[in-house]
């Protein structure tokens, strides 16, 4: 399965906190969450979304690391939101000083006037700030054993990632905020600004479907589907989807408002079968079991090209 990582080069992150709320943090080599004695701290992190591969997106991941000094040594959980459309914001240069313009705990864009937060300060009100999420992404920390800094994976929610890049959700980042924010519990990790070898990044799994010129997942006309093996050769337990035939270098072209195969060489199914091969299965029904699913799934009907 294809992954794709983003590195730091194309994320933004800053933070902010209620002990400097007029300050902007978008230069710090930190990303804290959660309070620090009474002073409670956020961060907001964004990759850029021309980034986001095409295909199918089913897996979505931070990476980084958690700072080993500056920290609560107690366990607890980090939780992500989806920053709404309504909070478009500039991340900022500045590091720990006051920045017009720039994200602050106060202050969407900060100024005077400046523009305020959505719902209320801090990025604060579900539903308003960020999207309301019953269930969302949480990632749980233990006490540290050691002083040295500790890597994380944090499972996001694929979704997020389509939606960004499909232009159905805007994309003004994600929220990280400590899942219970008590006095003296916070994690500080390290920022895009930190050293390089500590530095955060996404990734992100997609199936092998990766058409050129056309919008979303769905084959469509002009699409030309890339090419990369499939090597389960046991055709007969194997329900052939679209996103498998995408694998056997399909390409796809309009006749008026259906599509046809074009399948290419050697013998009538050598070019569409690629490593379909089975002794179970002659190549001939694992080509209209491909076929039959790609009609099911997308309402297709195919017509031979006449070379083939």
């Amino acid at each position: 399965m294809p992954t794709t990582i983003i590195p730091a080069a194309n994320i933004q992150d800053a933070w902010i906190r209620t002990g400097a709320a007029d300050n902007n943090y978008g230069a710090s080599s930190a990303a804290p969450c959660g309070v620090a004695g009474a002073d409670y701290r956020r961060t907001l992190i964004k990759l850029a979304t021309a980034n986001i591969p095409r295909g199918v997106i089913v897996g979505f991941r931070l990476h980084g690391w958690r700072q080993s000094s500056g920290n609560s040594a107690v366990a607890g959980a980090v939780q992500a939101y989806v920053i709404a459309a309504v909070n478009a914001f500039v991340f900022g240069t500045a590091d720990g000083a006051v920045q017009a313009g720039s994200v602050t705990w106060n202050q969407l864009a900060n100024g005077t006037p400046g523009t305020a937060w959505a719902g209320s300060v801090g990025c604060s009100t579900s539903g308003t700030d960020y999207v309301a999420d019953a269930s969302p992404p949480s990632m749980a920390f233990d006490p540290f054993t050691s002083g040295s800094d500790v890597p994380f994976v944090f499972a996001l929610n694929p979704a997020w990632a389509t939606a960004w890049r499909d232009g159905t959700t805007a994309n003004n980042g994600m929220l990280l905020k400590a899942a219970v924010e008590d006095a003296n519990k916070y994690f500080v990790f390290r920022s895009t600004e930190h050293t390089a070898a500590f530095r955060p990044w996404f990734e992100i799994d997609v199936l092998n479907y990766t058409p050129s010129g056309s919008t979303g997942n769905t084959p469509r006309g002009g699409d030309v589907v890339e090419h990369n093996s499939y090597e389960d050769a046991d055709a007969q337990n194997q329900w052939i989807s679209a996103l498998q035939l995408g694998k056997m270098g399909l390409s796809w072209k309009n006749v008026g408002r259906k599509a046809v195969v074009v399948y290419g060489l050697g013998d009538e199914f050598d070019g569409l079968m690629g490593h379909y091969r089975s002794e179970k299965e002659s190549e001939e029904r694992a080509c209209k079991l491909a076929l039959r699913d790609l009609q099911v799934e997308y309402g297709l009907d195919f017509v031979n090209d006449g070379r083939k």
